[in-house]
């Protein structure tokens, strides 16, 4: 592995920057599908690569879902100015269409997957061009048992999916997936799909030094375990890691966050988009990982638009038409508002699964007239520049692109001071307004103080748009590039300090009913600056609940560490503590499971009655 890579050998499959940046190593975004309509995760994901390119590094986009649609997406991304044309999407489907399965298995004995008695298939064609792209098949509604085939374009047949039955148990069942190369042989057989998908990404990676940007929360269960030669991969938060109302400390998990944070160690850097997130993570979850600040990037007018022709009385919502956006209170808010100032308008561009119930809600409210339901827009930008407020009243929040983008084109941000993004970026009464979370009659106040003080206004809008710099895409794009190198640095030294391998040497019991550890390890030629026991419960992810011991005493080769009585006390879990060593060099650091010496076969342990005996 290289820190430095002067003279890379660039994948064909990755974009070539005309000014390529010396030492830039290929860097992919990896998403799980990319759509037509698409939220924030996505728009992130798709500009990030934008700018990659832009600035000199050999850049795509990877995703893994099937989509018929794949092909007039691109075109629409591309045309709409979403994704440069330069810029590939790398997606495993289309890439089999086009290419055989590398160096396929002549000795693979190829699950049989003709046994179950189909039915009649269901089609899927690609919308460019009609050629068949999928069949399913049921052996009846109600049966787990599947199987789906995928075609290339020439007719060919490049993988096959199956759930079956298990063959010692038919009530349960097992996936096959099977890669098909010439003849329509099978070259390759998976278990799961998440192994096919490492397989993949391991083929497009190549032998080149690759850094990888995971936006996908989906992607990232299955990529957690996957490692490369050479590659560095960081996981990027775009939402809080908290369910919506929980506390930080103690709340639950994001659903579909809970797998990355259990799994943190095995990536090589996590990033949060502002630093209050980060700070609350660590907090619970302490330190363990490279853990990065990185906002959004947003662009405006590299001037200030001048306020005097923006409409006053003009608000704009920009976002998803979704339950934890509050787009209902943003109405309620625009209602107060309107009953002492006359000609309010509300423009809300986006859409979602809530815009039926919000367009019955104005129509409750007799705001028709006020209230256009714009949908998704080719250009926010314009209206930015035209209104006086952007207004979002969201349940939580990762980090808003729309307040950036709002700032970026002096546009008043007001928004409710919720976990973790509006605070971030807004300074209350200075370059925006923070609201208590529900606090309408606040937000109403605020808006109209704003619409009828034209002072007032342009002054919180300059100081917006004057800070929205720390933003752009050049910072943003620097602080990536200092992430990724600080990662891959600090990958190169853990798989150093991973070879030192600590191991029990000794144990002593002391009076009062301590324990001593001694630990013994081979002297290495790195030194490392720390070493520490680590006690937590075991299968929990909680930081909180980790006892952390300095070494009582330590030599060459050999640390000493004492295990309090009340440890069972201190942490107050039913299950076993599981002993571990972390080592530090530098920033970088490695967590290791405390065991025996290699060889070691004697396993003493205690009895039920305090009696010494060996396994």
């Amino acid at each position: 592995m290289s820190l430095e890579n002067p003279s890379i050998s660039v994948s064909p499959l990755f974009s070539g920057p005309a000014n390529l940046l010396p030492k830039a190593l290929p860097t992919l975004m990896v998403t799980w599908t990319v759509d037509e309509i698409f939220g924030g995760m996505t728009a992130m994901c798709l500009r990030r690569a934008n700018i990659f390119h832009e600035k000199g590094v050999p850049t795509a986009v990877v995703s893994f879902a099937p989509n018929q649609d794949f092909v007039a997406t691109r075109n629409s991304l591309v045309a709409s100015g979403k994704l440069r044309a330069d810029v590939p999407i790398i997606n495993l489907h289309e890439y089999y269409d086009q290419n055989l399965p590398e160096n396929p298995s002549v000795t693979l004995n190829a699950t049989k997957l003709d046994g179950p008695k189909w039915g009649l298939p269901e089609e899927t064609y690609r919308s460019d061009d009609q050629t068949l792209l999928s069949r399913d098949y049921l052996v009846d509604e109600k049966s787990p048992v599947r199987r789906r085939e995928y075609y290339r374009r020439d007719g060919s047949i490049y993988l096959v999916d199956c759930t079956l039955p298990q063959i010692k148990d038919a009530t349960k069942t097992r996936r096959v997936l099977q890669l098909f190369g010439s003849e329509n042989l099978p070259v390759a057989e998976f278990t799961t799909a998440a192994k096919l998908y490492r397989h993949w990404l391991s083929v497009i990676v190549g032998t080149v030094d690759t850094n990888l940007i995971v936006d996908s929360k989906y992607s990232a269960r299955f990529l957690s375990s996957w490692k490369h030669p050479g590659s560095v991969k960081l996981f990027a938060f775009h939402s809080t890691h908290i369910e919506a109302g929980e506390n930080t400390l103690t709340g639950r998990l994001s659903t579909s966050h809970a797998p990355v944070i259990d799994q943190r160690h095995d990536w090589d850097g996590l990033v949060f988009l502002t630093k209050s997130q980060r700070d609350a993570f660590t907090q619970r979850f302490g330190d363990d990982a490279d853990i990065f600040v990185i906002s959004n990037p947003t662009e405006g007018p590299t001037s200030y638009p001048p306020y005097e022709k923006r409409n006053s009385k003009k608000i704009v919502y920009v976002g998803r038409l979704a339950e934890g956006k509050r787009v209902k209170d943003v109405i309620d808010i625009v209602d107060l508002v309107s009953k002492s100032t006359e000609g309010v308008a509300l423009d809300i561009i986006g859409d979602g699964p809530q815009r039926e119930n919000l367009e019955k809600h104005v129509q409750s409210l007799g705001l028709e007239a006020a209230v256009k339901f714009l949908g998704h827009v080719s250009s926010v930008s314009e209206h930015l520049q035209q209104a006086n407020v952007l207004l979002l009243c969201s349940s939580y929040e990762g980090q808003s692109l729309a307040i950036l983008e709002a700032q970026a084109h002096g546009c008043v941000a007001v928004a409710y001071d919720v976990d973790f993004g509006p605070r971030d970026v807004i300074e209350h009464g200075v370059s925006g307004y923070l609201v208590p979370y529900l606090d309408k009659d606040a937000a109403s106040e605020i808006i109209t103080q704003l619409m009828q003080d034209e002072d007032l206004a342009s002054s919180i809008s300059y100081e917006g748009f004057t800070r929205a710099v720390n933003f752009n895409n050049e910072s943003t794009f620097n602080r990536w590039q200092q992430a990724l190198a600080k990662a891959r640095e600090s990958q190169l030294l853990s798989e150093m300090l991973t070879a030192i391998k600590p191991v029990l040497e000794g144990m002593r019991f002391l009076t009062g009913g301590a324990i001593e550890l001694t630990v013994g390890w081979e002297e290495q030629q790195l030194d490392f600056d720390s070493l520490e026991l680590l006690i937590e419960p075991r299968g929990t992810s909680s930081f909180e609940s980790r006892v952390v011991i300095d070494p009582s005493a330590m030599s060459n080769g050999s640390a000493s560490f004492s295990i309090p009585s009340d440890i069972r006390t201190t942490i107050a879990a039913k299950e076993p503590l599981d002993l571990s060593v972390r080592l530090r060099s530098g920033d970088a650091q490695a967590v290791l499971r405390l065991g025996a010496p290699k060889g070691q076969t004697l396993q003493p342990y205690l009895t039920a009655y305090g009696n010494l005996s060996l396994k």
